[in-house]
């Protein structure tokens, strides 16, 4: 295969007491010798909760997956999986990650 590798894009939404809702992509990138759907079942299994596992006012829920080529990190393909496949968005939302930490206006 080229030089790739595998990727899911979660949305991970945070409920307040107030009853508002803090949404944020979350991309997780791996070796491609690892299935989408065994990455992404970790992933909801740990959470994203910063160490509480067991909170249950956060969601962590795959939007879209696929592969990431190498050197120029452009998103592509699909997670048969989890029949997902890559959002045209998603290259822009890894490439800004360090930033904007996934934020969603």
């Amino acid at each position: 295969m080229y030089n790739a590798l595998k990727y899911v894009m979660f949305i991970r939404t945070e409920k307040k007491r107030d009853g508002t809702e803090i949404k944020t992509h979350l991309p997780v990138i791996f070796a491609s010798s690892v299935m989408h759907s065994d990455m992404a079942d970790r992933m909801q299994e740990q959470g994203f909760h910063e160490g509480y596992i067991d909170r249950k006012d956060i969601e962590i829920k795959p939007v879209s997956a696929g592969f990431i080529s190498l050197p120029d990190m452009k998103c592509f393909g699909e997670s048969e999986s989890l029949e997902l496949k890559s959002r045209e968005q998603d290259t822009q939302i890894i490439q800004d990650y360090p930033t904007d930490k996934g934020h969603i206006e």
